[in-house]
C-alpha cells in the first residue's frame, strides 16, 4: 500500500493524472490514454496493442524480465526493482517525458519483432491438427550508416539503442576503466538520453555491436571544446577494432569541428585507451585550469 500512496500523490501541473486501482481490465484506459505509469503483467501486450508509451515496474521480486526481451517488442521502459525513494526521479522523469512526447511516442510506435495478438489461435490449429504457425517476423533496424574498410559499419545511435547503451556502459570491462565505477540506474540514464548534447554512434561488424563512441562539444569563453570517449559492448572486441573507430572519429570531428580543442579525459588505470590515444598523438596535460571547468 505504501508503494500505491506514493504513485497517487504524485502530482503533475501539465497534465491529467488518472489514479486507477482495484480494475482487472485496463483496456479503455489504455486507449485514451498518452503515457501510462504502473505495474507490468499481462497488460503489458495490450500497451503494446495500443503501441502507448509506458514505465513499467515489477511488484515482486521474483519478476525479473530481461530488458533486452521487452525492447523487441517496442517496450523501452521497465524497472525490475522500485522503491520509494526512486520516486522524486520518476516524478522528474515524468516531465522530462511530457517535454520530449513526439520523440516518446515515435519511439514506442515501432518494434523489432511485431504482435499481431492470434497467439490463442496457433495454440488452438496446433492442438487440433498439429499446424504449426509461420515464424515470427523480426524487422531490422534502422542499419543505414557508413561503411569502413574490414567489413565495418559506423551507424548513428538511434533511441532504440537506449538500453543495450546503459547495459553496454554498465559491464565490468567499461565500469572499471571509468572515473566512476559505480552502475548507473535506469531511471538517471532515461533522465540523461533524453537531455545530453551527446553524440554517439555504434560501430558494428557482422550485426555484432562493438563498441559506442560518442562526442560532445562544450564552450567557455567563446572556445569550442571537443570532449569524446568510447566504451565496448563487449569484453572480447579487439585492439585492431577500437583503433578503426577512433581513426573514423578524428577524422570526421575534424572536417565537423575544425577550431575545437580536442580533449580526452581517461583514468590513469586504463593504459590500454592511453595507448590509443597516444598513437592518435594526444598529449598528457595538467587536470587544471580552464580544461577542468569543461569537463566538470
Amino acid at each position: 500500500m505504501a508503494l500505491l500512496e506514493k504513485f497517487s500523490s504524485l502530482e503533475c501541473p501539465y497534465a491529467r493524472l488518472e489514479f486507477i486501482e482495484g480494475k482487472t481490465d485496463l483496456y479503455t484506459e489504455f486507449d485514451w490514454c498518452d503515457f501510462y505509469l504502473g505495474a507490468a503483467g499481462g497488460s503489458l501486450y495490450q500497451l503494446r496493442l495500443f503501441k502507448k508509451p509506458a514505465l513499467t515496474f515489477s511488484m515482486l521480486t521474483n519478476q525479473i524480465t530481461n530488458q533486452m526481451l521487452l525492447d523487441d517488442i517496442g517496450h523501452y521502459f521497465h524497472l525490475n526493482d522500485i522503491s520509494s525513494e526512486d520516486f522524486p526521479k520518476i516524478a522528474r522523469l515524468m516531465m522530462t517525458f511530457l517535454s520530449q512526447q513526439k520523440r516518446i511516442k515515435s519511439l514506442f510506435s515501432e518494434s523489432k519483432i511485431s504482435l499481431d495478438y492470434l497467439g490463442a489461435q496457433r495454440v488452438t490449429a496446433f492442438l487440433i491438427n498439429g499446424q504449426l504457425s509461420s515464424k515470427i517476423k523480426i524487422d531490422e533496424r534502422n542499419q543505414e550508416g557508413q561503411e569502413l574498410s574490414g567489413g565495418f559499419l559506423l551507424r548513428p545511435v538511434h533511441d532504440f539503442d537506449i538500453n543495450h547503451y546503459l547495459m553496454s556502459r554498465n559491464l565490468p570491462a567499461n565500469r572499471n576503466n571509468m572515473l566512476d565505477t559505480k552502475p548507473i540506474e535506469a531511471l538517471d540514464h532515461y533522465q540523461w538520453w533524453f537531455k545530453t548534447a551527446r553524440r554517439s554512434f555504434l560501430l558494428q561488424k557482422e550485426q555484432k555491436p562493438l563498441l559506442y563512441i560518442w562526442d560532445e562539444i562544450k564552450t567557455l569563453d567563446e572556445q569550442e571544446y571537443l570532449i569524446g570517449g568510447w566504451f565496448v559492448c563487449d569484453a572480447t572486441m579487439s585492439f585492431q577494432d577500437a583503433m578503426v573507430a577512433l581513426d573514423w572519429q578524428l577524422k570526421k570531428c575534424a572536417v565537423d569541428y575544425p577550431k575545437a580543442v580536442w580533449i580526452a579525459v581517461i583514468s590513469r588505470q586504463n593504459k590500454y585507451v592511453k595507448l590509443l590515444n597516444d598513437y592518435f598523438g594526444f598529449k598528457e596535460i595538467e587536470t587544471s585550469g580552464r580544461y577542468n571547468e569543461v569537463v566538470r
